[in-house]
């Protein structure tokens, strides 16, 4: 026969580092610390805080329901919702069960798992879940030359560690990593799901892509298609019969009484030409001193 414990549900009997299965104990709840890893975990729900207080007021602490401690921080893991019950209903002791953790993540899964194995978890839920586990998980991490191939490994080890698709992980990192504050906020209140608020989240970032696209630089215009207007400087190519001038950028104004461009010290005729203005950034005034840039 199985060793009895306090727990209901043998499945989920603790096992210390003896190997043994240890049996609730009461503690006074004076002697049992709160960490906001835990505490901000699942919201709690002051209906069912009073439900649960009411029950024991009658019948006193259910005992097949302990809090879960961990033993060495004597940090509450799981059990809030019964805590502030029990403290409400105005009970000293409560029943605990201890554990024992190599770390924090390990406190914080076990605690997702006892929610999980209870009922599904709200939207709302899941992505603070994983805001908690990410946000241990960031803690030391180094940048890797294989991060994509590591971050899809990361979201399935994550998602069958809370039970939901891998799908659903990634959609939720997006949302945290590029949403607006208020599309995390509807998130966080349980206004809107994962899946609307990364459907949301992507046409935004379509939509900002778009804005942020950079207008392409005017083309050359031809000399016999359209003309400069006058008293505008433009960069030309030059195309005059000086083969020292032939083929290079100049700055001038077109004339247009005689069809040439003027430039500091001469006249040059030009084939093509671009206003400054088109330019993503007005360049410094080229001078006609005879270091042309080559095109």
């Amino acid at each position: 026969m199985a060793t009895l414990t306090a727990l209901s549900n043998l499945a989920k009997a603790s096992i210390a580092n003896s190997g043994a299965a240890e049996l609730s104990v009461l503690v006074s709840i004076d002697d049992i610390q709160l960490d906001t890893h835990f505490k901000d975990l699942f919201p709690v729900n002051g209906g069912m805080v009073s439900r649960i207080s009411e029950s024991m007021q009658k019948k006193g602490y259910d005992t097949s329901q302990p809090l879960h401690v961990w033993k060495e921080r004597m940090l509450l893991v799981d059990g809030h919702h019964r805590r502030l019950a029990a403290i409400k209903a105005g009970l000293r002791e409560v029943p605990v069960f201890y554990h024992h953790f190599n770390s924090m993540e390990e406190a914080l899964e076990y605690a997702i798992l006892l929610q999980t194995d209870r009922r599904n978890l709200s939207d709302a839920e899941i992505y603070k879940t994983l805001q908690t586990l990410d946000s241990l998980k960031s803690r030391g991490r180094t940048t890797d030359d294989n991060e994509p191939r590591q971050q899809g490994k990361s979201a399935e080890i994550t998602a069958q560690k809370i039970g939901i698709s891998r799908s659903k992980v990634e959609k939720a990192r997006t949302i945290q990593n590029k949403a607006s504050p208020e599309i995390k906020a509807a998130v966080e209140s349980g206004t809107m799901s994962i899946h609307a608020a990364y459907s949301d989240t992507m046409k935004q970032i379509g939509k900002k892509n778009d804005s942020t696209k950079k207008t392409p630089v005017q083309q050359w215009i031809s000399i016999t298609e359209q003309k400069p207007e006058e008293n505008t400087p433009v960069l030309f190519i030059a195309s005059s019969s000086n083969e020292q001038s032939s083929g290079y950028i100049h700055e001038g104004i077109y004339q247009h009484d005689i069809g040439q461009f003027e430039t500091l010290h001469t006249f040059l005729t030009g084939l093509y030409w671009i206003s400054l203005s088109a330019l993503p950034t007005k360049p410094a005034k080229l001078v006609d001193t005879g270091d042309e840039t080559d095109v």
